[in-house]
């Protein structure tokens, strides 16, 4: 949940009622990005972009984690970091700080503006909360390989770029992701 102005700095020194205020407490200088703010400001756009432009990334129903009619595939699998599904123990561990969540952009529920079955790009996303770096992996029978679409532990200056598949591991490979770091990933079939 994005406020206007969030992505720049904005902050409102703290007050929620500033549409209220005709003064500093409310203006915001949209023309003049401060220097610190400039990566949570491409990231957001970039963010926004990747919503824009894949459906799987905005759908209208909610997910199932069941087999769809469209090929029998899940649209949404919940993966742990060891890239295996999660279980009914791994939801209930309270220890646990990692979470991967693949969409399935082949098992899209809905249909387009014409009545035709939806596809997009597969995506695996991975969440990580922990303080200390962790090793995920990429899971397997889900995609052949995975290319890095953005990762919040790396240069966060260069993320204007995507990478067209230039950084890629294959399923099954073990990747570290560093502390509090939201990965995105583009998942690559044969098909």
């Amino acid at each position: 949940m994005l406020t206007s102005g969030d992505e720049r700095g904005r902050t409102q020194g703290g007050n929620n009622n500033a549409f209220c205020q005709d003064n500093e407490t409310s203006w915001f200088p949209w023309e003049d990005l401060d220097k610190d703010w400039q990566h949570l400001d491409r990231l957001t756009r970039l963010l926004l972009r990747l919503r824009a432009e894949h459906p799987v990334l905005r759908q209208r129903h909610f997910f199932a984690g069941t087999p769809t009619g469209n090929n029998g595939r899940k649209d949404i699998t919940w993966v742990q970091a060891d890239g295996t599904e999660m279980t009914e123990d791994a939801w209930l561990d309270p220890n646990r700080s990692t979470l991967g969540v693949f969409l399935a952009g082949d098992a899209i529920r809905g249909a387009d503006a014409v009545g035709e079955l939806r596809h997009d790009t597969s995506y695996l996303l991975w969440l990580h909360a922990g303080s200390e770096p962790i090793d995920v992996v990429l899971p397997l029978g889900l995609a052949e390989r995975y290319a890095v679409v953005l990762r919040t532990d790396g240069d966060l200056d260069a993320i204007d770029q995507t990478f067209d598949g230039a950084a890629t591991a294959p399923a099954g490979a073990t990747l570290t992701l560093l502390d509090r770091t939201f990965a995105l990933y583009e998942a690559h079939s044969p098909r």
